[in-house]
């Protein structure tokens, strides 16, 4: 790969040209901690027994299904800025993790990172280019689409090993998808009123997913554990605690419609 930092030229043809980001790279070695999200216990004797019957990882992967289905759930309940902010900051973190955990995480010694897509905001024209709306929508939708693929890779855990590395893989990059969009939903409407270069417009893009890759790694400290899509499931995770405790009123009630809408039982 040809790597590009801000401001470089690549040669072509005897002419030079600057390069627009266009990928983003995410690091096989990412979250350093030994504590990860694990479910909970069940307590009623009924799911104990239907998680005895579950292949090993099923349970894992039905957290995750729910679990993007009730980020999606929450981005299109947003409404106020002070909500969009800290949902949009909490679940992109969030999502950055859970697309490690699904398609990074071991990868191959050789392989040390695994390509994501930019949300590509540079249309010539500011008319042209994504309002902070249309991300948030977009973000939501791609988590839709995530949930999806999370519901096949539920029912082929443990029965064809290639189909469920593939939906790993796919569920993976669809929520790092949406993850980076929804990263870069305030640069929306910043973009369109101050319109920069196509170039300068995707170094924008790219500072600020790299930016929301650090405080994925790094939340944890105010958290108490990396954040992950998966703990939207559990009323006592540690990122349905501290959504509770700091969201505001807004995404506060996005988060419980959510939760009462795929969670209940």
């Amino acid at each position: 790969m040809f790597t590009v930092f801000p401001g470089q030229l690549r040669q072509t043809g005897g002419m030079e040209k600057e390069v627009i980001y266009k990928d983003f790279d995410l690091p096989t070695k990412h979250l350093v901690t030994e504590r990860h999200f694990v479910p909970a216990k069940a307590r009623d004797e009924d799911e104990i027994e239907r998680r005895r019957g579950l292949r090993s990882g099923v349970l894992l992967a039905e957290h995750q299904e729910r679990g993007v289905a009730v980020a999606a759930s929450i981005l299109k309940r947003l409404h106020q800025p002070e909500d969009v902010a800290f949902a949009s900051r909490i679940i992109s973190a969030a999502g950055l993790n859970t697309a490690w955990y699904s398609f990074a995480r071991g990868a191959e010694r050789e392989v040390m990172r695994r390509r994501l897509k930019l949300p590509f905001l540079a249309a010539h024209a500011p008319e042209f280019r994504p309002s902070s709306d249309e991300l948030l929508y977009d973000a939501a939708f791609y988590f839709d689409e995530a949930r999806q693929t999370a519901e096949g890779l539920v029912d082929t855990i443990g029965l064809d090993a290639r189909k469920e590395e593939r939906l790993r893989k796919q569920f993976g990059r669809q929520v790092g998808k949406a993850s980076l969009t929804l990263a870069c939903v305030s640069l929306g409407d910043e973009l369109q009123a101050y319109p920069l270069s196509s170039v300068d417009t995707q170094n924008r893009v790219r500072q600020r997913c790299l930016q929301t890759l650090d405080s994925s790694r790094t939340i944890d400290e105010t958290i108490g554990l990396p954040p992950s899509i998966a703990q939207f499931t559990e009323h006592d995770s540690h990122l349905s605690v501290y959504w509770r405790r700091e969201a505001p009123s807004g995404a506060q009630q996005a988060y419980q419609l959510a939760v009462n809408q795929h969670l209940a039982a």
